[in-house]
């Protein structure tokens, strides 16, 4: 069995000896996946590719808080919102479905970071009674 040559070094001296592993691989069996299974992974992968997590102030969703499984028209140029998720988006004007709505509570704040927490909103809540941010993952419709 092979080792490392030397123990490891970092900058504060501090020495560290690699272990070993020995593995063994037996009864290796690979299935190949049916034609429903292939068609279900890549419907979901398109999905992924088109879901975008957002979180902005209740008003950028409308004049009421949006309901579940909703249609969802939102600027993404708007400043206030932050958005991630989707490799590739463009911004401007998106519209989707929401699959979750929450409002983003602050729960703990480190240097200028956030712990955000979601938490149950009533559908239909005025968006001006909305004093947090809202956390709402949508999936774009796909000529979005």
């Amino acid at each position: 069995m092979e080792r490392f040559p030397a123990p490891i070094v970092d900058s504060d001296g501090l020495r560290y000896e690699p272990g070993c592993v020995h593995v063994t691989l037996d009864d290796l069996v690979l299935l190949e996946p049916t034609i429903h299974e292939v068609l279900e992974f890549r419907r979901q992968a398109e999905r992924s590719r088109r879901t975008l997590h957002i979180t902005a102030p209740a008003r950028c969703f409308g004049a009421t808080v949006p309901a579940r499984h909703a249609r969802v028209t939102i600027n993404l140029d708007d400043p206030a919102v932050e958005v991630s998720g989707a490799a590739v988006v463009d911004r401007g004007v998106v519209t989707g479905i929401a699959t979750q709505v929450s409002v983003a509570q602050i729960v703990r704040m480190i240097d200028d970071c956030g712990l955000m927490m979601p938490a149950p909103i009533a559908a239909g809540t005025p968006a001006e009674d909305v004093r947090d941010s809202l956390f709402v993952v949508l999936v774009l419709d796909e000529d979005s």
